[in-house]
């Protein structure tokens, strides 16, 4: 019988300042619970790791620079926190999933339909297989399926070329590259792996619930909710949601979210939802975006038309800000990392990938977000908490207290670690050696109220 959570405990850290003390005493600050921790019971070996990349005709400068850098900063550091390799499965697959019946250039068909890809046709990599294996053999060895280092063989599997659909779909590619529909992407998924998808991207999703959003032969009227000219504008005017209400009128848009009830684009919960159901624990999931900045979102009238800004350029070029993938991110709190793919070059972006992986694995007990101070007429940081502990093996919850609250049975404390947290925003670790061989056998999540 589940024993669930009812209440939420205060957690006081004396040794702490308030961080909230621009506000009248006693007052809480503005937050929203929200989960800050999810912790293995023991550290992940195996890793599922899907890269999803932009192929369009942008993108050649991106996919070099992820081939160049992709064995110093990502396949060169990825491992566990005794230095050990990871069990890593490596797939690729391009944004193009087509348009529908419209006859777009570049979009014919299905596209690539989530299929994994091993560079662009013709290409000459030096893999067996749709995707890389590098694993442990059991006997002091790896099991590989390719020559050179597995950098080397990436490169190959990520330059896919610059011939793809304009209109880019990651999501939905993501989508029908694991859920069983291409019988050449089998065994791909291992039910002991954490899932680790990397969206790469210079301009945002565009996953499409109805096809007709692609219709090339829709008239324009900004007076009415025709779909418009035929650009990656639409994505933006069906799929995402802002303060102001009239996304086609020029200006600074500001509070911007996907839009989930859009007529024509899928819904960013439909597919988190997927990822949960397909691994069975959404903390087995680690999401990663590289795609445009969403500081700033910006529209103008180019040609009588709406067009949105890019958010930041590079030498590589610009890109337009990810709103509907920075939703899909915030869906996997404490289980994301962004990077832009306006950076440099793809080396950030990579290092970036690599620690956030390095830190799913490895049980890092960082805390992730700047946790509120719900009593600020107290001494101290004031945390409002739940940790909710997960028995693996038959699903059983219960309720651990913390610490000082409750001095019996298991619990866990928050403390201040800026040696390993230093980065972090409250730069708090969870703590649960007062939970001793209890917390082996269960996820704990901790959800606190947050600024």
């Amino acid at each position: 019988m589940n024993r669930r959570p009812s209440l939420p405990l205060y957690f006081a850290l004396a040794t702490m300042a308030s961080t909230a003390c621009s506000a009248t005493s006693g007052e809480r600050p503005t937050s929203q619970y929200r989960v800050v921790k999810n912790l293995f019971p023991e550290s992940v070996q195996a890793v599922d790791l899907l890269f999803v990349i932009d192929d369009s005709n942008s993108m050649r400068e991106n996919q070099e620079s992820l081939a160049a850098w992709a064995e110093n900063e990502l396949f060169g550091v990825l491992g566990m926190p005794d230095g050990s390799p990871l069990d890593l499965h490596v797939a690729v697959v391009s944004t193009n999933v087509g348009a529908g019946s419209f006859g777009i250039a570049g979009c014919e068909a299905d596209g690539d339909n989530g299929r994994f890809l091993q560079g662009s046709a013709g290409a000459a990599c030096t893999s067996s297989g749709p995707f890389l294996i590098d694993v442990d053999d059991g006997i002091g060895g790896r099991t590989q399926n390719f020559t050179g280092t597995l950098g080397e063989a990436f490169a190959c599997h990520a330059q896919l070329g610059v011939s793809g659909c304009g209109f880019e779909q990651p999501l939905e590619a993501m989508k029908r590259a694991l859920d069983g529909s291409n019988s050449e992407n089998a065994n791909f998924l291992r039910p002991e792996a954490l899932l680790a998808v990397v969206v790469v991207s210079d301009e945002d999703d565009c996953s499409a619930a109805d096809s007709e959003v692609f219709n090339s032969d829709a008239s324009f009227d900004a007076a009415d909710s025709t779909l418009g000219p035929l650009s990656s504008f639409r994505c933006f005017d069906f799929g995402v949601e802002c303060a102001t209400d009239d996304l086609r009128a020029p200006g600074e848009k500001t509070d911007c979210v996907s839009r989930e009830n859009s007529p024509y684009l899928a819904s960013i919960d439909g597919y988190v939802t997927f990822l949960e159901t397909l691994k069975g624990d959404a903390s087995m999931v680690y999401a990663v975006g590289i795609f445009g900045d969403t500081d700033s979102i910006h529209v103008s009238i180019s040609d009588g038309e709406p067009r949105l800004d890019p958010s930041c350029s590079s030498p590589a070029g610009s890109a337009q800000p990810g709103v509907r993938l920075q939703s899909f991110l915030g869906k996997f709190p404490d289980r994301n990392r962004f990077a832009s793919v306006c950076s440099e070059n793809m080396s950030g972006p990579l290092a970036t990938t690599a620690a956030g992986i390095n830190a799913a694995v490895g049980r890092d007990t960082c805390l992730q977000g700047p946790v509120a101070d719900a009593q600020l007429d107290e001494p101290g940081l004031q945390a409002e908490c739940l940790a909710v502990a997960t028995r693996v093996r038959d699903g059983e919850q219960i309720e651990l207290a913390p610490c000082s609250a409750n001095g019996a049975g298991p619990c866990y404390r928050l403390i201040p670690d800026l040696e390993s947290c230093g980065g972090t925003p409250s730069t708090l670790a969870m703590d649960l050696s007062s939970a001793g061989e209890f917390a082996q056998g269960h996820r704990i999540k901790l959800s606190c109220l947050v600024d």
